[in-house]
């Protein structure tokens, strides 16, 4: 989807993919850093130790 087709939507509509965009990657930063500290983390201070 480019730029051009997000102008010639409705502010509705705009929102509504703003409030998607930003609570999806909200999830994945919380997801992402749960798995760090419960699975990489342990293992890369095993590994140095």
């Amino acid at each position: 989807m480019g730029i051009g087709e997000l102008a010639h939507k409705s502010q509705k509509e705009k929102d509504w993919l703003t409030f998607l965009f930003f609570w999806s990657g909200s999830v994945l930063i919380k997801f992402t850093r749960i798995f760090w500290t419960t699975l990489l983390a342990p293992k890369l201070f095993f590994l140095r130790s």
